[in-house]
């Protein structure tokens, strides 16, 4: 995703880039460095909730990628919101 958008909020790095597809997609890369295997999920499905509670506000279709760097502090879902909430505003 060279031609992406980057973002970066602490140790979370933010990347999209406008789609052509109906709705938007998420991905994520989660290294072992951000902690054990049940800390790394728990990381994923949080933000997978926040994506689902802020999917319809986003102006257009987009690919994100979510890339949490190093060990980081694991956010609560709002805090996650929050950021999308953002995002949107970029």
């Amino acid at each position: 995703m060279t031609r992406g958008q980057r973002w970066r909020v602490g140790g979370i790095v933010l990347i999209w880039l406008p789609s052509d597809a109906e709705h938007s997609r998420i991905g994520f890369v989660v290294g072992k460095g951000a902690g054990c295997a049940p800390l790394r999920n728990l990381w994923k499905r949080r933000w997978r909730e926040a994506f689902r509670q802020h999917r319809h506000a986003l102006p257009f279709a987009l690919d994100l990628v979510i890339q949490v760097r190093g060990p980081v502090e694991v956010w609560n879902v709002e805090k996650m919101s929050q950021t999308l909430h953002d995002l949107e505003l970029k």
